[in-house]
């Protein structure tokens, strides 16, 4: 495999919960959508910036109840809900062509699209010995074209969704990129038009637990005739949401987010079913059995160690340990949302292997 030049690469602990069930906030793996061909020597690995919730752990002996009780403050002076949207969604899917370039790419991608009564074209600009693409999109009824995640990195394109115009990728045409894509690989694109949307409202539960949260939630839905159902998984620690509508989606208001320690921008798509990890749950119904992975204690600890199996071990005072980045922690941001940004980031050499996963573990000594 030919080598993919510096690229970036995000992970979130909700991640790969299908194939990792005990992955946790501070112990996860998460599985790559292709496989990384790390050669040793070519390639160094830095961590750019890192977000997590710090917060004093309950003792294992205490009641969870008393930590759902603290769910009544989220109804206090505003109203937790969902935006609903009914859409309508046509679909072009593209293969990789064999053994040809980018250019050929844009043009098999414009002429299927012509023949899907799609008029959206893909063309080549110039810019010294480089090259941007730009997109016409034409629509009169002002609907979005949505491009896959891998032919917008092809191309240059930092955004995905693209409203009826002309639009200049803002950086390079990537070619090593589009080399790596293996030959035959699918790319799917979306015609999506917005037809109906509506603000279903959750009204507050007759108890502060999970389980009463839960089937709020359903009966809100389904007062709003939604078939969207949001069931408790006690098990693996986590929430199933399951849409069953088409041409449906919903998105959780911020407020939501929080409650359910969900990203409340994820966005719950058409006939389908997620199992999300909800670290809120994770963290008020904890097993006690101690091989389970649980939140790390940071009582007590001055710093977090970064630990990642993308690099080998390096000497941590009297350890090896594979630490990519310490940084500090503050009694000021306990119980809240600490983001560090590494600026300049400092690169370790990579353990030179071919992954599939990463594993991220945060340790306080």
């Amino acid at each position: 495999m030919e080598a993919l030049g510096d690229f970036f690469v995000t992970l979130y602990s909700s991640d790969s919960v299908e194939y990792f069930p005990r992955n946790s906030s501070s112990d996860f793996t998460v599985q790559l959508p292709r496989t990384l061909s790390l050669h040793y020597g070519l390639y160094e690995v830095g961590l750019q910036s890192l977000s997590f919730f710090h917060y004093q752990e309950k003792k294992v002996n205490e009641p969870p109840v008393k930590d759902l009780k603290r769910i009544k403050t989220f109804f206090e002076g505003q109203r937790p809900y969902a935006t609903v949207y009914k859409r309508l969604v046509g679909e072009v899917f593209v293969q990789k062509p064999v053994d040809q370039n980018i250019g050929y790419l844009q043009a098999l991608i414009s002429s299927i699209f012509r023949d899907s009564s799609v008029d959206a074209v893909f063309t080549e600009l110039i810019v010294g010995s480089l090259s941007r693409s730009v997109l016409h999109w034409t629509d009169k009824k002002g609907r979005k074209l949505v491009i896959p995640d891998d032919v917008a990195e092809v191309f240059g394109f930092t955004t995905k969704e693209f409203l009826p115009g002309t639009h200049e990728s803002e950086a390079y045409r990537d070619i090593e990129f589009y080399n790596a894509i293996p030959d035959n690989t699918p790319f799917r694109f979306q015609i999506v038009e917005v037809v109906q949307h509506e603000t279903v409202e959750f009204k507050e539960p007759s108890e502060y637990s999970l389980e009463s949260l839960c089937h709020m939630i359903a009966d809100s839905f389904l007062s709003a005739k939604y078939q969207i159902g949001f069931l408790l998984n006690k098990e693996k620690n986590g929430i199933t949401v399951r849409i069953n509508q088409d041409k449906t989606s919903f998105i959780f208001s911020k407020i939501v987010g929080e409650l359910f320690g969900l990203r409340e921008d994820f966005e719950f798509v058409d006939k389908n079913t997620q199992f999300l990890v909800s670290e809120k749950l994770r963290n008020l119904e904890a097993d006690k059995d101690e091989d389970l992975p649980v939140p790390v204690e940071w009582k007590d600890f001055s710093q977090v160690l970064v630990h990642t199996d993308l690099i080998d071990y390096q000497i941590i005072g009297s350890k090896q340990q594979p630490v990519i980045k310490i940084f500090p922690l503050d009694e000021k941001g306990i119980n809240k949302r600490v983001h560090y940004q590494e600026m300049p980031v400092i690169y370790v050499q990579t353990s030179g292997e071919d992954v599939s996963t990463i594993r991220v573990q945060l340790k306080n000594q």
